[in-house]
């Protein structure tokens, strides 16, 4: 269940780099209550993916409960090291949202924030585009 670090994406194609259609509970590597943050508690700088030719991004996603307040990030970044440009969103209970994200820098990460209330459901699709 992890986000892709290398990709090859077909010219003129689609990639789906992360898809969950079940139900998520906490665990180890995936905590979706209390403020726990997706992929991981706590985001690194070796989460940065290159993006290669990806120039978009489609990130589909719903949860059971609202995310913390623009707790749906897209992280760009020029040297996979540091955040130059963020994306953020906040993400209302039960409805789902679809988000297109034109990509201008080397590296991207994703990451997910809940709100103070436990989800029973988290789905989330990335697909990335030439």
């Amino acid at each position: 269940m992890a986000i892709l670090k290398e990709a090859k994406i077909p010219a003129g194609g689609e990639l789906l780099l992360y898809e969950t259609s079940t139900v998520l509970t906490n665990g180890a590597d995936f905590n979706i209550a209390f403020a726990g943050t997706f992929p991981k508690d706590t985001p690194a700088a070796d989460d940065f993916i290159p993006r290669g030719a990806v120039r978009e991004l489609l990130v589909t996603i719903e949860a059971s409960h609202d995310s913390a307040a623009s707790g749906v990030k897209i992280e760009e970044s020029m040297d996979g090291t540091n955040v130059h440009k963020t994306t953020s969103y906040s993400l209302a209970a039960g409805v789902p949202v679809e988000q297109k994200v034109e990509m201008s820098h080397r590296y991207f990460r994703f990451e997910y924030t809940n709100g103070g209330t436990t989800n029973t459901t988290f789905e989330c699709r990335i697909i990335g585009r030439l």
